[in-house]
């Protein structure tokens, strides 16, 4: 009895130990952003982009268990999937925003100061400085830094047995033998 016991007790940890999970971000068959247990996700409940920052305790079938809610997965409408790129539209619009409102002033600088000359505001810097604000604007509104879930976007779990599943850190196996 108490070898059963024991040994089903063994068998349990050892099962509970290979059942890792992960959520994944999926758009058009592509994963966009995974996460696991001890991550921090950035999420919101409604289309109404009130975030929340939680860190993942748990991963169940139904639930993601956070340190502070119990979250259902099909609950979740926004992902935020920031800083998966190094540079993002919406800083290439906020530099484009201040080249354009630079841009003046850098002629009148140059006009000014270094060529010692009256200064007379240019066609061409305001149509040039119009644009970069105009072309900025939209795309500091246009780039999300989050992701609406819906049609082709998709939050899934998935278990170390399946193809989406990425290890981070390899595993080591009681009974592999190392290759030299």
């Amino acid at each position: 009895m108490k070898n059963t016991l024991l040994l089903s007790l063994s068998l349990f940890v050892c099962i509970t130990c290979f059942a890792q999970q992960q959520v994944v971000i999926i758009r058009k068959q592509n994963v966009v952003k995974r996460f696991e247990p001890g991550d921090l996700i950035r999420y919101s409940l409604s289309d109404r982009k009130q975030f929340r920052l939680e860190r993942i305790v748990e991963l169940t079938d139904t639930t993601i268990i956070t340190n502070n809610d119990t979250v259902p997965y099909y609950k979740i409408m926004l992902v935020d999937i920031g800083a998966q790129r190094k540079i993002t539209i919406r800083e290439i619009g906020f530099n484009a925003i201040l080249a354009g409102l630079l841009l003046p002033l850098a002629d009148m600088i140059n006009v000014g100061i270094v060529q010692d000359e009256k200064y007379e505001f240019s066609r061409g810097v305001g149509i040039t400085s119009a644009t970069l604000i105009t072309v900025g604007a939209l795309m500091y509104i246009l780039d999300r830094p989050y992701f609406k879930l819906g049609h082709r976007n998709r939050i899934r779990i998935v278990d170390r047995d399946s193809p989406l599943f990425f290890r981070s850190k390899p595993v080591h196996r009681m009974f592999d033998v190392p290759s030299n």
